[in-house]
């Protein structure tokens, strides 16, 4: 793990954008690759919600910088992935990439706390 968060490091929200696309763009038929994508997710939570928390902070002592635009994309990407993920229908999902996609929301609860709105916040409920 210490490679992927390495690689996050390096490319920030382009990191979890690449993976997002594949989680959303692979068929369903390839559930080893969306399982793995969702792994490599997981792998750089920590660094990805601790980079959105830092920009709540700065946002609220009214500091702007490169930081905070990475943060805000990072967040807005992640909120579409898991928009995504919820609309498609989980009966379709092999077992171990809805494991992996429970991991991955809970992975990431910081960001759903401070970036989703109720709404999105009630989907992802009813998903799991």
């Amino acid at each position: 793990t210490d490679v992927l968060i390495g690689a996050y490091y390096l490319l920030r929200s382009a990191y979890l954008e690449t993976l997002a696309n594949v989680v959303t763009a692979t068929s369903s038929d390839d559930w080893e690759i969306i399982e793995a994508a969702l792994f490599c997710l997981c792998a750089a939570s920590r660094e990805a919600c601790a980079r959105v928390k830092s920009v709540a902070n700065a946002v609220s002592s009214g500091r702007d910088s490169p930081v905070s635009s990475d943060g805000n994309s990072t967040a807005l990407g992640l909120t579409q992935l898991v928009g995504s993920i919820c609309s498609s229908p989980a009966s379709s999902r092999h077992h171990l990439v809805l494991s992996g996609m429970c991991t991955f929301i809970g992975s990431f609860s910081t960001v759903w706390a401070s970036s989703c709105p109720p709404q999105s916040v009630l989907e992802i409920l009813a998903y799991l």
